[in-house]
């Protein structure tokens, strides 16, 4: 569905992949907390972004192998 029709009702689950490398830190801190607000469960993508109040999942590829860390 389109974000403007998103319904939580209808699914507990937003993946963002890689939509946050155009903000700025402070814009990206701000998307965090309305996310933590929210009734869904949120996972962002990220390559170097860290916030410490979400969980942390890193993934780590070598020789063509990926592996959660």
């Amino acid at each position: 569905p389109d974000i403007d029709t998103f319904n939580p009702n209808d699914s507990n689950l937003l993946i963002l992949d890689e939509v946050i490398s155009v903000l700025s830190d402070s814009n990206k801190d701000k998307l965090v907390q309305i996310l933590l607000r929210e009734p869904y469960n949120s996972i962002l993508v990220s390559h170097g972004y860290i916030n410490p109040e979400c969980g942390l999942l890193t993934i780590n590829k070598s020789n063509n192998i990926s592996r959660i860390e």
